[in-house]
């Protein structure tokens, strides 16, 4: 089976940036960062990935890393014929179904990747010369879990001792020392070998040790020190599926060694799991696991909804009082003291982008307000029967804060960026023409590991 894959490289000016280890670890032998993306309303623009890239600038280390964007298919949903409420198939995005043009227009969004990945935002000079950024095209819909099987089992993309597993809609929104993580993983520490996966930390996850007491009753270690590890790691009681660093063999071995089906996203099967597990036996359970949050003490990572988020004129971008991504302000800390999460309320702008405003919150809270039944616990006070939104004793919301997205922390000079071959390509991965043809985004599927189901 022949893939598509769209092999480019740029040498820039050299930045040398030392780790707390004392020396500079080569990342383009030592990590791969796969991002995953899929069908959004947004397409053709590639705004929401121009805008991830920007935030990598704010990751030391991230750009001289093969960057391998992994491009999942599509199942195009028609209604029957007559229409009316007879439908084929209801469309959902998160599951990689589409309907109307959207199939069309994800193709058109691959063409414009394929003509623009050579250009910044998506090449910089941080790449240093050995960063590279690629196109795996998959020929049908993986789903979210086995697209990152497939990148791993079937293509054989991963060939470094570690991995960053993100999508395209959760962006860096502070800096991250990365090569000093990744340096300090490498290193021969005892307390480094059980570190299998490290999260950056988001809304969901600051305050984390007091948060899973609260909530879920478990009693973790405040902090793991591991040599050369510039903030302290805290252990995780939950899966959670947004961008991480890990080793490879922890993906290979664990995170993937079970059947996986299209519908199938790895937090989904993993979260749930593991808190259980942790429930039943402690920080004794939490070795299997090896999930660690890296505590930078601010939010690191934001998300924007991709499903939400739709074009708009590049023109119509405009936040001069938001703060440069190159200044050093992270949003605090907010205390969980009487409540359960450190949620804020928040939007970003990007430009090429609009977010439409979330729903607000009913004038009438509490469970009787709520159509369907809740079952877990509300974010803010515990109490079951009713989430957040509709919950009695939540006090008005704060300001909304704004995300600038649409800067990056690097000055991109494109007489800096000289396109060269890929030391990547090879028999297995080689160009292919231009996805504007649909013959050429679906080739020939290629073996797949178990059934669908």
């Amino acid at each position: 089976a022949t893939v598509s894959v769209l092999n480019w490289v740029h040498a820039g000016a050299v930045v040398v940036v030392s780790d707390a280890l004392g020396f500079e670890p080569a990342m383009d032998k030592l990590l791969t960062v796969l991002i995953q993306t899929s069908p959004v309303p947004s397409h053709p623009s590639t705004a929401l990935l121009e805008a991830l890239f920007r935030s990598f600038d704010r990751v030391d280390g991230l750009r001289e890393a093969r960057v391998v964007i992994v491009c999942d298919g599509c199942d195009a949903v028609e209604a029957a014929p007559g229409g009316g409420a007879a439908a084929a198939e209801k469309e959902n995005l998160k599951h990689g179904k589409v309907a109307g043009d959207k199939a069309a227009r994800y193709r058109e969004h691959l063409a414009l990747l394929a003509e623009r990945i050579s250009q910044p935002p998506f090449a910089s000079p941080l790449q240093k010369g050995v960063g590279t950024v690629e196109l795996l095209v998959l020929p049908h819909r993986h789903g979210a879990a086995r697209a990152v099987e497939a990148a791993f089992n079937t293509y054989g993309v991963v060939t470094t001792p570690f991995v960053v597993v993100g999508q395209h809609d959760n962006f860096f929104i502070a800096d991250v020392p990365l090569r000093a993580v990744v340096a300090a993983l490498a290193g021969d520490s005892p307390a480094a070998q059980g570190v299998q996966c490290v999260h950056f930390p988001s809304t969901s996850t600051l305050n984390y040790a007091a948060k899973a007491e609260k909530r879920y009753g478990l009693a973790l270690p405040p902090r793991t020190d591991v040599a050369g590890m510039p903030h302290p790691l805290v252990p995780l009681a939950f899966w959670y599926g947004r961008t991480q660093l890990a080793r490879a063999a922890y993906y290979t071995g664990f995170v993937l060694k079970r059947p996986l089906r299209p519908r199938d996203h790895l937090e989904e099967l993993l979260g749930e799991a593991q808190l259980a597990d942790m429930k039943r036996g402690g920080m004794e359970a939490h070795a299997r696991w090896g999930n660690y949050l890296l505590d930078q003490g601010a939010e690191v990572l934001y998300h924007l909804s991709g499903r939400r988020a739709v074009a708009a004129p590049v023109d119509a971008y405009e936040n001069p009082d938001a703060p440069a991504p190159s200044d050093s302000n992270p949003t605090p800390v907010p205390s969980i003291a009487g409540c359960y999460t450190t949620a804020r309320s928040a939007r970003a702008v990007v430009p090429g982008l609009h977010i439409p405003a979330a729903p607000k919150r009913p004038a009438a809270a509490g469970p009787a307000a709520q159509k369907k039944r809740f079952r877990q616990q509300c974010f803010h006070c515990g109490e079951k029967g009713h989430s957040f939104k509709f919950c009695p004793h939540a006090p008005h919301p704060p300001p909304t804060e704004t995300i600038d997205l649409g800067r990056s922390a690097c000055n991109h000079d494109d007489a800096q960026l000289h396109p060269r071959p890929s030391p990547h390509d090879d028999a297995q991965l080689h160009p292919r023409p231009s996805p504007h043809d649909d013959a050429q985004l679906h080739p020939r599927p290629p073996p797949r590991h178990g059934e669908d189901r």
